[in-house]
């Protein structure tokens, strides 16, 4: 568990999943509401119960990407950050450490709560990737300046009807 004045960071338990489900339902709507029309959102939250489940899945090592390190971030007691990562399911990884998601509510950008998840879910030497949405959204400046960079390698993203691209963001060792 690491700590700082205004928040905590720790591996989530199963108590954590709602609190988890609001941050990732919430936050996909403070990132992505211009790149995405207000159905998805709609869609995302008619679902909540099943989210909540696929959360416990998670943290209890059921996951059907494989063993997910999760993470939360506190402040007051209450969840405003989560992230997890595992070994990655490219067939062409880069490292075999993936951050499979990160979010942080608007209300704690700036206070080092995400600096703070991604260390705590891949490190902060080790080569590392992520799949980002490609688009010039706050995430890939704040993966930017955490020294992930773009490797050309790009895919679709079907979600609930709307049709994006992903790019890979990658962070070599450090030397």
């Amino acid at each position: 568990m690491s700590g700082h004045p205004d928040f905590v960071v720790r591996p989530a338990v199963t108590a954590d999943a709602d609190g988890i489900t609001t941050v990732h339902l919430q936050g996909w709507r403070e990132a992505y509401s211009e790149y995405m029309p207000e159905s998805v959102f709609e869609a995302r939250e008619s679902r909540r119960e099943r989210r909540v489940e696929v959360w416990i899945e998670i943290i209890e090592g059921r996951s059907p990407f494989g063993k997910e390190r999760a993470y939360v971030a506190e402040m007051g007691g209450r969840i405003v950050g989560w992230a997890t990562a595992s070994g990655g399911l490219d067939e062409d990884s880069p490292y075999p450490n993936q951050l499979d998601g990160l979010y942080v509510l608007q209300e704690a950008h700036g206070t080092g709560v995400g600096k703070a998840l991604l260390e705590a879910a891949v490190g902060t030497e080790s080569g590392a990737f992520l799949w980002a949405i490609d688009a010039p959204t706050r995430a890939i400046s704040f993966y930017r300046k955490m020294g992930f960079l773009p490797d050309g390698t790009k895919k679709q993203l079907l979600i609930d009807g709307a049709d994006l691209m992903e790019q890979r963001l990658v962070r070599h060792p450090a030397s």
